[in-house]
């Protein structure tokens, strides 16, 4: 049900870098596990980030380790917004984002629920609909381990911003960043 791009192996990837310590493991070409993985995407995250753009981070693992890797110091399990490799917001009202994305160019950076299959939960419900329409299908970056994608067996992930016809443009296929310099396409559907 998914695609891997990329030119660069798993394997191949510097584990220093990455934060990764079990150099052992890429050695033998084991298997790398979803702590290589998170900081991996992490680390593509971070060195894509463009100067003046706002990023939106949805709540998450891989998402508090983006703001590690910046060495922002950074609890807060909801949303945080990243400008200039820097924490601008954390915990920021629907309001405040409403005024920040029509007036800044935005991403918004989200990851699979752990418990289920959505894109957008409780954590995310000041991520509202007129924020992600403003942002739109091409403003949006999911990310997700390879383990996340095998665990959904070929399932889509499910777009559930709460209005139908927002969920209806979200649909279809998504690159998702499973590590440095790679990407799976997968399919993203509505609630049915």
């Amino acid at each position: 049900m998914y695609q891997v791009e990329g030119n660069q192996k798993m394997t191949s990837a510097n584990p220093q870098k990455l934060g990764f310590n079990d150099e052992k493991a890429i050695a033998h070409d084991e298997k790398p596990g979803d702590e290589f993985f998170i900081k991996s995407i992490a680390q593509d995250i971070c060195d894509n980030m463009q100067d003046d753009t706002v990023y939106i981070l949805g709540p998450g693992k891989t998402t508090r380790e983006i703001t590690r890797k910046l060495g922002i110091d950074n609890h807060n399990s909801g949303v945080n917004i990243i400008k200039n490799r820097k924490l601008l917001e954390s915990g920021i009202e629907e309001s405040e984002l409403v005024q920040l994305v029509n007036h800044e160019k935005t991403k918004l950076i989200v990851t699979p629920s752990d418990e289920d299959d959505r894109l957008f939960t409780d954590e995310t419900k000041r991520l509202t609909v007129k924020i992600i329409d403003k942002i739109g299908k091409q403003g949006i970056q999911i990310i997700a381990t390879p383990t996340r994608i095998e665990k959904q067996r070929g399932a889509p992930f499910i777009a559930n911003t709460g209005d139908p016809k927002t969920d209806q443009r979200l649909s279809g296929f998504f690159p998702i960043i499973t590590s440095k310099g790679r990407r799976a396409i997968y399919k993203i559907s509505p609630p049915e």
